[in-house]
């Protein structure tokens, strides 16, 4: 009993550390089959909290996937400024941040001399690898070397690439994101009144109201959310798999909604 007590105050201890401790975030990513993880906490001037686990790369090195938008509001905005989404992107938004197209890209090509810095997917269940065949052949999914318990997904691409599939490491999306903190002002939206067409997607999560995005597609999962007040952001980037939605996917999903709010809890004091 005395041993049981004693673990569970260490465990509570590491728990509620700040910044949380790198050993307990391990151990959740470890519980949820989550191979790597880059994490980055800023305010509107600088990068509070960086830090890479699991299988990786450093967080301004490795190269993620990251939700960018709606294939309708891509349309919209090919229409009306005469531009492919593509360079609507890289001329409005990247090239004024300073974030060049080795660092972010919708193509593989961009990232030829980088491809070190590109993160593998896998995916821990290995009895999808029939359904992955069957539903999603042009995957070319197949067993990892050297496991019997991981799927590997070789990098890939998809033809609507609005909706997703711009690659860019931590650190250049948090580049993006300290520029939403500061309304984008004053370089990027000539009316700042902008900014409120954007703060639709408020989430209620660990007993806080967050503005942001999550999405998800094989072999990988991200968050990145903006505290109510607008003081405050963080970026999870995993490769983690959340796409079935059976208990690995919730269980994968819930540790990175909890990672973020410990986040959110050590630096928002």
């Amino acid at each position: 009993m005395l041993l049981y007590l004693l673990f569970g105050i260490t465990v509570t201890i590491a728990a509620h550390q700040c910044p949380p401790c790198r050993t307990w975030i391990e151990h959740q990513l470890r519980n949820a089959h989550i191979p790597g993880l880059a994490a980055i906490v800023v305010n509107s001037s600088d990068i509070l909290y960086e830090q890479d686990f699991g299988f990786h790369s450093p967080p301004g090195n490795v190269t993620y996937y990251t939700n960018v938008g709606a294939v309708w509001g891509a349309l919209a905005i090919e229409r009306i400024s005469g531009l492919t989404f593509e360079n609507y992107v890289r001329q409005g938004i990247l090239d004024p941040s300073g974030i060049s197209t080795s660092d972010a890209s919708y193509r593989l090509s961009s990232f030829t001399m980088r491809k070190i810095d590109l993160v593998d997917q896998y995916v821990y269940n290995v009895s999808l690898l029939s359904i992955y065949h069957q539903i999603i052949p042009q995957l070319n999914v197949v067993q990892a070397t050297n496991s019997t318990d991981w799927l590997y997904i070789p990098h890939y691409s998809i033809s609507v690439y609005p909706a997703a599939m711009l690659r860019m490491s931590a650190r250049s999306l948090s580049i993006y994101l300290r520029l939403f903190l500061n309304n984008f002002s004053p370089d990027l939206l000539q009316n700042v009144s902008s900014m409120n067409e954007m703060l639709h997607n408020w989430r209620y999560q660990n007993n806080r109201h967050l503005v942001g995005h999550r999405g998800w597609m094989p072999g990988v999962a991200h968050t990145m959310m903006v505290n109510e007040k607008r003081r405050l952001g963080v970026i999870l980037l995993s490769n983690g798999d959340i796409t079935w939605s059976d208990s690995l996917a919730k269980q994968a999903s819930s540790t990175l909604t909890d990672i973020t709010g410990q986040l959110f809890d050590c630096f928002e004091q």
